[in-house]
């Protein structure tokens, strides 16, 4: 039985494929327009392994701790809505640090202002 958060947290990567889709096919439109779609369907991809694994932690640890500790059930609730985001946080900076980007422009970065040229 499909539950309201896993409905609710299959719509980031169920969006994410349409939008690369929906750049796929403007890209077929207009040739000249510059879309990284490897980008997208690769973010696509890392929501939906990471859906995935939530899902598994949902069912496995969360609903031995809620039988364990039905006390708490407040609690663990709020940490069972919870558990896809802070996944996808948690495995979003672990891969940034594992294979970081050549081009990565970092926050509050300046750069140094083009150079003059004289006549």
């Amino acid at each position: 039985m499909l539950e309201t958060r896993y409905i609710i947290w299959f719509l980031l990567p169920l969006f994410l494929f349409i939008f690369a889709l929906w750049a796929t096919a403007k890209r077929m439109k207009k040739p000249k327009e510059r879309e990284d779609l490897k980008e997208l369907f690769n973010q696509c991809f890392f929501c939906t392994v990471t859906l995935g694994v939530s899902v598994l932690i949902d069912k496995t640890l969360v609903e031995s701790l809620i039988e364990t500790y039905s006390f708490a059930y407040e609690q663990l609730e709020l940490l069972r809505w919870l558990a896809y985001p802070i996944l996808l946080l948690l495995l979003a900076h672990a891969s940034k640090i594992i294979s970081p980007k050549e081009e990565e422009i970092k926050i509050g970065e300046r750069r140094p202002p083009p150079k003059r040229i004289k006549s």
